[in-house]
């Protein structure tokens, strides 16, 4: 585990932790661990994506936005739907998004945003040990 905990002038302290999971999980499990999507069943989680893990829908619009490149967000917002998590040839996911709600949510691990009413920065990285489906 790799951990750098900051303390910017402009902001709060934060906390950078990488951890590896040896194995990595399988494809299929990972929206387990992992979602970009609103939780259909669960309405104390849907209010805290809501409140913390959505990308804002203005963003381009904003002044001094930090995501706007050129008129184009470079976290690639709003992201497409799609029925089932998969991973590219540069082996970066992209997550399962059912409908066009989903298309504005950050990638979230529900058990970390249960715990703490916050926003958590979650991503989920593979190695090339992964095979790729054909």
């Amino acid at each position: 585990m790799i951990t750098v905990i900051e303390f910017p002038k402009c902001a709060f302290p934060h906390a950078h932790i990488i951890i590896k999971v040896v194995p990595e999980p399988p494809l299929e499990l990972l929206d387990t661990i992992t979602r970009a999507e609103f939780p259909r069943n669960d309405p104390a989680l849907r209010q805290k994506v809501e409140k913390n893990m959505l990308h804002g829908r203005d963003h381009l619009t904003q002044p001094g936005s930090r995501c706007n490149r050129d008129g184009w967000c470079i976290y690639g917002f709003p992201q497409r739907t799609q029925p089932s998590t998969t991973i590219d040839e540069h082996m970066r996911i992209h997550w399962r998004r059912h409908e066009e709600e989903d298309m504005w949510a950050v990638p979230y691990c529900p058990a970390l945003l249960s715990l703490a009413d916050c926003h958590f920065h979650f991503d989920v990285v593979y190695t090339a040990s992964v095979q790729l489906p054909l």
